[in-house]
């Protein structure tokens, strides 16, 4: 039985913000590096480390391997924070067959794992699921087909057959997937052409909207994203796909196969372990069109805004709609006490004010703002006080089958 104060590690993209995540660490950034990701769990890439209460750090799977969580070798699952300033790639994470497939023929190629070419550095299926701690937003699966095909009769006018070919006369899922590949796969002299015809307007549409119109919220960011990533036909990626805004508390859920990309805000992210992801557009890094296209889900169901549950004491959770992990969050204010939990490793990380957590064997961590910890398998109960918010992961359906047999 063990509860360990976790140490994380801290990744730097270019579209990180120099600011967000260190204020919210409480931790200096002199440089004022773009910092975008703080990591939480087992994953090679980024590796948590525990320590003891000795001050020892161990890499967080060697306190797995020693057989704390019942000899797994890792956690199947981890959380994440990002610090999104300026738009991140247009992307999808593949399904666990994709990603079985896919690793497989990356490593019989030898295409090394930190290679750019390589989209699959894992045997792991990614799930997500997104809660917003500042506002967050950004774009994710497909709008219905009937939405789609109004927008694209409002910014193409007389061009749209011209434009949207078939799609315009048949829309639905089939079409959507051909036009689709359509859009962000032409050669560039037709992508410049329609999108200098396009742009324009675009913007006389907008002069003309109100400020959170419906037709401005699917338009507004397209501006933007031409001219951060000019001549990229995923611009238009938010008249095909949900665009969304997440408030302090609100989730989202984000399987494999869902096209998604996020534009700015302050997030946690709970996921299967995994870093697969194949891009397609919107990024200065390795596109791979047919694999992006061959990982996409072309289906077609309302986005689904989520809050957690509305238990009145004690964590609530949310709908993560994954196997892989289940993911809760509590506003304490006093005491909380899990006397018996049933077997399985946990992640808890504190967003808010600060807690003490303390084991059924007298292990005891203080928990601050940005802070995690990692509760063993085998730890029977444990309780926390304080006053604040933390968040909570626990595996999913798949690990519970594994560790209750």
């Amino acid at each position: 039985m063990a509860i360990y104060a976790l140490e994380n590690a801290i990744q730097k993209y270019d579209w990180g913000d120099p600011d967000i995540l260190p204020v919210f660490l409480a931790k200096d950034n002199p440089h004022r590096d773009p910092w975008a990701e703080l990591w939480i769990g087992t994953h090679p890439k980024a590796m948590s480390l525990a320590i003891t209460p000795g001050g020892a750090r161990l890499p967080l799977d060697r306190v797995l391997d020693g057989g704390l969580t019942d000899g797994r070798p890792a956690l199947p699952f981890m959380l994440k924070l990002l610090a999104v300033a300026s738009p991140l790639s247009m992307q999808v994470h593949p399904s666990a067959r994709k990603a079985v497939e896919g690793y497989q023929r990356e490593q019989l190629a030898a295409i090394p794992l930190e290679a750019a070419e390589r989209n699959y550095v894992d045997r792991n299926a990614k799930s997500e699921f997104v809660v917003a701690l500042e506002r967050f937003e950004g774009m994710c699966g497909f709008r219905p087909v009937d939405d789609i095909l109004a927008t694209l009769r409002l910014v193409a006018g007389p061009h749209l057959k011209e434009y949207v070919g078939r799609f315009a006369a048949d829309p639905c899922r089939r079409e959507l997937a051909v036009l689709f590949y359509t859009f962000i796969s032409m050669s560039e002299s037709r992508k410049t052409d329609i999108l200098s015809k396009i742009r324009p307007r675009i913007d006389r549409l907008l002069q003309t909207e109100r400020p959170g119109s419906p037709v401005a919220r699917v338009l507004g960011w397209i501006p933007r994203l031409m001219d951060a990533f000019p001549g990229d036909m995923g611009a238009l990626g938010p008249m095909l796909l949900n665009t969304f805004e997440l408030e302090p508390g609100q989730g989202l859920a984000v399987p494999p196969g869902e096209p998604h990309a996020y534009f700015r805000g302050f997030a946690l992210e709970a996921m299967a372990s995994s870093d697969n992801e194949v891009r397609g557009g919107l990024t200065r890094k390795r596109v791979d069109m047919p694999e992006f296209i061959a990982a996409l889900n072309f289906d077609t169901p309302p986005l689904q805004i989520q809050e957690p549950s509305r238990r009145k004491s004690g964590f609530r959770p949310y709908d993560a709609k994954s196997d892989d992990f289940t993911l809760a969050v509590m506003d304490l204010d006093g005491r909380y006490a899990r006397a018996q939990r049933r077997p399985g490793p946990e992640l808890l990380l504190c967003v808010s004010g600060g807690l003490r957590l303390e084991g059924s064997g007298g292990d005891a961590v203080d928990l601050a703002r940005g802070q995690a910890a990692f509760v063993s398998s085998d730890e029977t109960g444990y309780s926390m006080t304080g006053a604040g918010t933390v968040f909570r992961a626990l595996g999913g359906s798949r690990i519970r089958g594994v560790l209750t047999a």
